[in-house]
């Protein structure tokens, strides 16, 4: 049945179809959006068709688009036929504000993850605003300052594994290991540990565990391409006939592979629970199964999955990808790293076997300066935050933009304003952030914007914090790093977040540190 589909109609009427779909996009862009927006800049095909922003994203892996649309034309550029793109700070509080009630967009439905024809969503993927309002108001608790910095020790057991593991496989070794790829195994393992009482694994093992990452990057990057026209993912992995056959058992099926894990971490707990069994501690699946049974109208065992799969895709490709820009940036800049390795020296235990509180690491100034200035410099996220303007329309930064226009500011752009940030905006200067003129270091605060902002801020920040104020002085207290290639730049591969090529380094146990 699922194949005559598709016989019914030969390759030339399948091009008619196909055709008729994005003359009639262009049509609609035409006459009905084009009027409304024609006062802002950007590119011409840009504001005909969608398409003209897919391709563009297409051609533009190794940077981040929005950057260079900007300083050609100006703070708010035309993204696509009924799409704004804003790069003045003001346009944060005016768009992502809880009381402006403008919704997500339809980039976020086309990240929703695929089980065998059935679409699962998440906190990220879902438009559902009382949905994620009514699920969020149930774990918030889980995710709050004080309920982070309760996972310390737990961080802690983590970053032990990690060190462990490279002083005794590869400190002081002849060959390098790739920054990314490490740092990428430490917060998945750190978000398995919170969530299931347990690792992954990917720091025992060395590698992707279940092809979990693999698949992770490969979602993200779908995502990332073909939520730009969300209209063409009807034509690849949502395509309603294809779902049809993979839930009837005679079409291919994509099924994400950290899905079965997840339903059989859960399965598992569910079982022990049924047989008395006491968790020894609270971990996030246990606090899940504590929101269903105090709210069962609105947390199921679709919504546990769903929130542990979040922790995945959410909670460690991001994380992984700051630490990494953050210790790129320390060795490319010398000095910076000499500085803030003196701070960690004088402040913090000295002791290797002592552990670094957060608390007391959190507490450094200049720690802080390098940590914000990575954020400003390399937030993660490489696309604008998509709201839909509301009913009635909204002025956003001194402009009125109308009703259903998809509008967002990217923290790339932002974060390079020159009236708050200075001219040197390419240049990674921590010093910016200890500035004397307390105005200012608030106005750049209020300006970033690397977990988003409002009511569908990124709920794991506070997590991600932990583990950079944990790992980022436990490191530097107890090894060298330095470039393999200290002469080469970094290149990205952007697909929704911003990548990086390897990010080759050696390693050597300090001397002092041995002796401590």
């Amino acid at each position: 049945m699922f194949q005559s589909i598709f016989q019914a109609f030969s390759p030339a009427q399948w091009g008619c179809v196909i055709g008729g779909v994005i003359v009639a996009n262009l049509l609609y862009s035409y006459f009905v959006t084009w009027s409304a927006l024609r006062k802002f800049n950007g590119p011409f095909l840009a504001s005909i068709t969608d398409l003209w922003r897919f391709c563009y994203y297409w051609v533009s892996l190794r940077k981040v688009p929005a950057v260079k649309l900007h300083e050609k034309y100006g703070d708010v550029v035309r993204f696509g036929p009924n799409c704004l793109s804003f790069a003045q700070p003001e346009a944060i509080k005016d768009i992502y504000d809880p009381g402006r009630n403008f919704s997500k967009s339809g980039y976020y439905p086309v990240n929703a993850t695929m089980q065998h024809g059935h679409k699962i969503y998440t906190l990220f993927s879902s438009v559902d605003k009382k949905w994620h309002h009514d699920l969020r108001k149930c774990i918030n608790s889980a995710f709050t300052p004080g309920a982070a910095a309760s996972y310390e020790y737990l961080v802690q057991y983590t970053i032990q594994a990690f060190m462990k593991k490279i002083e005794e496989n590869h400190a002081d070794k002849p060959h390098t290991i790739d920054l990314f790829t490490w740092f990428y195994y430490f917060s998945f393992d750190v978000i398995g540990d919170l969530t299931y009482s347990e690792r992954h694994g990917f720091i025992e093992e060395e590698k992707d565990v279940h092809g979990i990452i693999v698949f992770i990057q490969d979602a993200l990057t779908y995502g990332y391409f073909w939520g730009q026209m969300p209209v063409l993912s009807y034509l690849k992995r949502h395509n309603p006939f294809l779902m049809l056959g993979q839930r009837l058992g005679i079409a291919p099926s994509t099924a994400y592979p950290g899905i079965p894990y997840a339903a059989g971490k859960m399965e598992a707990r569910k079982q022990f629970k049924a047989n008395g069994g006491k968790a020894d501690r609270e971990d996030l699946l246990e606090k899940f199964f504590i929101a269903r049974e105090a709210n069962p109208e609105i947390v199921g065992e679709t919504q546990i999955l769903s929130l542990t799969l979040t922790m995945m895709f959410a909670g460690s490709e991001t994380t992984g990808i700051t630490m990494t820009a953050l210790f790129y940036f320390l060795l490319k800049h010398p000095s910076v790293y000499t500085t803030l390795r003196a701070e960690i020296d004088t402040h913090l235990p000295r002791d290797p076997n002592t552990d670094i509180r957060f608390s007391d690491a959190r507490a450094l100034p200049y720690l802080q300066a390098v940590v914000n200035e990575t954020f400003r410099m390399h937030p993660s996220f490489a696309v604008m935050y998509e709201r839909v303007v509301p009913a009635g329309g909204a002025m956003i930064a001194g402009h009125f933009v109308p009703a259903g226009t998809i509008v967002g500011v990217n923290p790339w752009v932002v974060h390079r304003n020159t009236e708050v940030f200075g001219l040197d905006v390419d240049v990674y200067r921590p010093e910016r952030w200890l500035d004397k003129d307390p105005a200012r270091v608030k106005a750049m605060h209020q300006c970033m914007h690397q977990f988003g902002a409002g009511e569908y801020i990124c709920l794991g920040r506070h997590v991600s914090m932990l583990e950079i104020y944990m790992v980022v002085p436990t490191l530097l207290r107890r090894f060298e790093i330095e470039l393999e290639r200290p002469d080469e730049d970094w290149t990205f591969d952007i697909g929704a977040n911003v990548r990086m090529s390897p990010v080759d380094v050696k390693v050597r146990v300090r001397q002092d540190s041995a002796q401590a």
